[in-house]
């Protein structure tokens, strides 16, 4: 209950199939920007996608959450090589957006519990590092503190550096991005861990990939 992965792009296909075939080890799923359309397996668009079809195949976990956002002008390239029922080659942002929502309809048509889904959808935003990263700190909120995502506008940063004395309730920690990591490190495929004996928390970030694991303390 203390781990969750996450992918962006093309490695945000990898996390979802994590947590399905291992919801003992996985309680959070995050993926950013998910590229479903790399995961058609020929035919019109969406007929013959190997991601949903193995989701609909598979017993989907009711004790994981599911985080899934997507930009409406997400992009890698010119066109996908997939098209539509009319023949027409669809567009990126049109294979992002209706990819990430037929994920989503998977997921909750397969038994995964509506509260253990979220999923959004960005107006005029690109899948890009930085736009990314401004969206993490909601991602960990929401997987374990209990607040909505979108709604919660305090930062994983602010939780981290409040002052352990009185009553502060569940603490939310992850040092390792806001406090001890520089933008370089973000590529190191090296655990990042924080020196402070009271927080035990470690973040693994590579290859498109991000593991967090957390301790969540109540003070008071």
């Amino acid at each position: 209950e203390n781990t969750a992965i996450g992918g962006f792009c093309r490695m945000g296909i990898i996390p979802i199939i994590a947590g399905i075939e291992y919801p003992d080890v996985f309680s959070g799923v995050m993926a950013m920007s998910p590229a479903v359309w790399l995961a058609e397996g020929g035919g019109r668009w969406l007929s013959n996608n190997q991601l949903i079809q193995y989701l609909n195949d598979s017993q989907l976990p009711d004790n994981v959450q599911f985080y899934i956002d997507i930009g409406t002008e997400e992009s890698s390239g010119s066109r996908p090589p997939v098209r539509d029922q009319n023949g027409d080659r669809i567009t990126y942002p049109q294979a992002y957006v209706e990819g990430a929502q037929a994920l989503t309809t998977a997921l909750l048509s397969n038994g995964v519990p509506e509260s253990n889904v979220y999923f959004r959808i960005i107006e005029g935003v690109a899948g890009t590092r930085d736009i990314w990263a401004q969206r993490l700190d909601e991602v960990i909120l929401w997987f374990f503190s209990g607040d909505d995502a979108e709604a919660d506008s305090t930062s994983v940063e602010a939780l981290a550096t409040e002052s352990p004395e009185g009553d502060q309730g569940n603490q939310v920690f992850l040092p390792g991005i806001q406090q001890n990591t520089t933008p370089a490190e973000l590529n190191n495929e090296t655990p990042v861990e924080t020196s402070n004996p009271k927080i035990s928390s470690k973040v693994i970030i590579g290859a498109g990939l991000v593991v967090i694991t957390f301790m969540k303390n109540r003070y008071g």
